[in-house]
């Protein structure tokens, strides 16, 4: 192989890992100060720089936060069905 095909394959390689979605993308969110703290936005963390970054945190007990373009969303997933109304209907 001389110098010549040496430098393709190298360049290929390169296109090759630069082309990988996860690779390109955790350089960006090394960059990126709400993927670096647990502080959640709606307590006043990083809310994300970039646009097209949506950040998904998990608040403990089934609870989530979406920061996303300048927004936040408060999740609250919990159902607790030993109250009523539904108490009767899941015994």
């Amino acid at each position: 192989m001389d110098s010549r095909e040496a430098a393709a394959v190298v360049l290929v390689g390169l296109a090759l890992i630069m082309a990988v979605p996860g690779w390109s993308q955790e350089m960006k969110m090394a960059q990126e100060p709400a993927c670096q703290t647990m502080k959640p936005a709606s307590a006043g963390g990083a809310m994300p720089k970039d646009s097209n970054l949506m950040v998904l945190r998990y608040l403990s007990y089934s609870n989530y936060e979406i920061a996303y373009r300048g927004r936040i969303l408060l999740l609250d997933a919990y159902y607790d069905t030993a109250r009523a109304p539904y108490a009767d209907r899941f015994r």
